[in-house]
């Protein structure tokens, strides 16, 4: 039980170091927080992704120095106003840039902390801190009296030892120290375009070494210290720079740095009295030195901050806070295209109908407004969010661009290396692109349909005693078909009728047809055929279809026309003894002409006695009363010319072949063939080559004034409208 209490205590106390690192320690580093200064900012383009936003941040504390342990939550980021919520922050050194301004006039022989007066002081503890430097820092020397020298421009890297000399004519009462002091910040201010932009994110300083008795423009120097404050306020707005003006010497000995500690103080400076005669002073005053060297190079310790900026700007406003103190800086963003993927169709697919395209809307620096898209280099269409385009493929061989239409062995065409592209515009007119080439797009056929007559339709063909086959009714077969497109309507090229395989008719409509069967069926048989029809478009898409068809043919016999005879009423049977006597007469005079006055009798009593009794029928009309009937068939043509209508009529408003009366299924439609003076129903005009369905009774006129017939159905009353 007590080792187990010693275990939990230490688990406990090991949690406890966590959260206090995690939570005190960086809050401790954050309350020493006195300065933070941007150095530089950056946005870098990246091909397909945000830009890249590199801030470098020095943060400082009240003694000037690094602050280190910070971390991504330790740091505001704000554009604008917008929290940056994903940074990533790391520590790297981005070096120093220093300028060492030498006082080398007469005075600095005097009196210092070693034998060999206040120079070599200055000299030892130059050479000390050059060597300090890292090998990314920069330092350049000049020396001042009455001129101001450069001999050592702003570089990486010491190469030997500094050695410091008085001139021939040094001044002794005056240096121009402002002077050097204005070629010290034109340096670090201007050197960004011969070092590089690294050189904008180093921290740089201005080390100053005198012992004083400085002036300006009284004693021939061109600047001041007011030349110098304004050089800085526009050179260094924010105060990067930072100076320590160092006092070589002993004021008791006649070192006046009154010009030194007003330098530090117009440029938030320190300054450091470098002197002492005892031991102790002289440690104290190098170790005094030697720490504002140190607190210098520490500065070059920098936080580099970097995320994916997602502003639709061209500037930002960059805001960076640690610990309540803050600094802003702007940052340029470069153009970013917008990035979209043609999702849903690949490379070398084939598709075909309606192809729904989606692009990906995979980076949008800056909200897309609108997507144009192109089929092989021509504008299809422009939409707005949320961009979908259902293109219809079968308008592809509309395009000027297409290539040729491949036809398949299923009469469907194919069209290769299809090129598709959509082009994203942003708010800022930016445009980024995707495409897919190598589709292979497939022109689906139309599609027919035989819609009369139906299939297995059972075709009755029939005729008179002595009739032939090719006169045996109906001669014609109508046929009515139906053609669908599954895309594009395109103009049909031509449609093909076929019976049995052979071609029986070629057009380039689609209107009902009359086809020739005359010569179809076997006389006294049932026989089976083939009905199809081929359609081809303008592309030379075909489709076909087809339908079984049964033919039977029936030529009445004298044998038919004698059970016909007998089956009349006792009229119609006195009638025939009549005729049967007549004719036994002239059989014994002449047989031959015997047999024909009976067979043609027979026709004409069958024809007016028998029809004029039973069956469906037209009845001839004149000056209102009834004069004749007329059989009609599954086919009946009507007209002037014997030789191609089933009833002619002798009448000059009557065509050849005027209008044709058709069985179809329970119906009789009549068809207007063409007449010139036209065909009436009901005193209603039908129109040219048009039709209408017969009902018991109807009043039809074959030209206006015509001829007159009435239509009866088969066991029903006429209704009389004609009379």
């Amino acid at each position: 039980m007590f080792r187990k209490s010693q275990s939990i205590v230490g688990s406990l106390i090991v949690c406890l170091t966590l959260l206090f690192t995690l939570v005190v320690l960086p809050a401790q580093s954050q309350s020493n927080v006195a300065q933070v200064i941007i150095t530089d900012i950056m946005a870098e383009a990246r091909p397909g992704e945000h830009p890249l936003i590199t801030a470098y941040v020095s943060v400082l504390d009240d003694q000037g120095q690094h602050v280190s342990g910070l971390g991504a939550g330790d740091f505001l980021v704000e554009e604008f106003t917008n929290p940056v919520s994903r940074i990533s922050v790391s520590p790297e050194r981005q070096g120093v840039a220093v300028e060492l301004l030498v006082d080398v006039s007469g005075s600095m022989e005097g009196l210092g902390m070693s034998p060999d007066g206040r120079l070599q002081d200055v000299q030892s503890a130059v050479g000390q801190f050059l060597g300090s430097l890292h090998d990314e820092d920069l330092a350049g020397i000049f020396t001042f009296c009455k001129k101001v020298e450069q001999i050592r421009p702003l570089e990486r890297g010491v190469s030997g030892g500094i050695a410091f000399t008085i001139p021939t004519d040094p001044a002794l009462q005056f240096t121009c120290l402002f002077d050097a002091m204005w070629n010290a910040i034109e340096d670090l201010t201007g050197g960004e375009k011969e070092l590089g932009p690294e050189f904008a994110r180093m921290k740089k300083a201005i080390f100053v070494f005198s012992d004083g008795a400085d002036s300006g423009r009284d004693a021939g120097c061109l600047h001041d210290l007011t030349d110098v404050k304004k050089l800085l306020i526009a050179r260094d707005p924010k105060g990067k720079i930072s100076v320590y003006a160092v006092g070589v010497g002993s004021e008791e000995a006649g070192a006046d740095f009154h010009d030194l500690k007003n330098l530090a103080d117009i440029t938030e400076g320190e300054f450091i009295h470098y002197f002492g005669r005892t031991e102790q002073e002289i440690g104290g005053a190098q170790g005094e030195l030697n720490g504002a060297f140190e607190r210098f190079l520490t500065q070059g310790e920098q936080y580099v901050i970097r995320y994916g900026t997602e502003a639709c700007a061209d500037q930002v406003t960059l805001h960076i806070e640690v610990g309540g103190q803050a600094d802003e800086g702007e940052v340029k963003i470069p153009s970013v295209e917008p990035v979209i993927d043609l999702s849903g169709v690949e490379e070398g697919q084939r598709v075909s109908g309606r192809l729904v395209l989606e692009p990906k809307l995979v980076l949008e620096q800056c909200p897309v407004r609108e997507v144009t898209y192109f089929v092989n280099g021509v504008k299809m269409v422009t939409v707005a969010p949320p961009f979908t385009w259902e293109w219809d493929t079968s308008t592809l061989p509309d395009n000027p661009n297409c290539g040729p239409v491949e036809v398949d062995p299923q009469g469907n065409g194919l069209v290769r290396n299809v090129v598709v592209r959509a082009e994203a515009v942003d708010q800022k007119g930016l445009v980024g692109a995707d495409e897919v080439s190598g589709l292979e797009v497939e022109i689906l056929h139309p599609e027919v349909a035989i819609i009369k007559p139906e299939a297995n339709a059972h075709i009755e063909r029939t005729g008179r005693w002595r009739t032939k086959l090719e006169d045996a009714t109906p001669k014609e077969l109508p046929v009515q078909i139906e053609v669908a497109w599954p895309g594009q309507r395109r103009d049909i090229e031509r449609v093909e009728y076929y019976l049995d395989g052979q071609p029986v008719e070629t057009t380039s409509s689609l209107e009902p047809r009359a086809l020739d069967i005359s010569a179809l069926g076997v006389v006294g048989e049932e026989t089976q055929h083939t009905l199809k029809v081929r359609v081809v478009d303008e592309l030379n898409l075909v489709a076909e279809a087809q339908v079984p068809l049964t033919v039977s043919v029936y030529i009445e016999t004298p044998l038919d026309i004698l059970k016909g005879l007998l089956a009349l009423p006792t009229l119609m049977s006195l009638v025939a003894i009549v005729i049967a006597l007549v004719v036994l007469i002239l059989f014994l005079r002449s047989p031959k002409r015997a047999i024909e006055v009976v067979a043609g009798g027979v026709r004409k009593v069958t024809e007016f006695l028998g029809v004029a009794t039973k069956g469906t029928r037209l009845v001839l009309i004149e000056n209102g009363k009834d004069v004749r009937p007329y059989a009609v068939y599954d086919v009946t043509h009507l007209g002037r010319d014997e030789s191609r209508v089933d009833i002619a009529f002798d009448h000059p408003l009557v065509s050849r072949l005027h209008a044709t009366l058709v069985k179809e299924d329970e119906d009789f439609v009549l068809y207007d063939q063409g007449s010139k003076n036209g065909t009436w129903v009901n005193e209603q005009r039908l129109p040219f080559k048009g039709h209408r369905v017969l009902e018991n009774g109807d009043i039809i006129d074959l030209g206006r004034g015509g001829i007159r017939l009435r239509f009866e159905r088969e066991g029903e009353a006429a209704g009389g409208k004609g009379d």
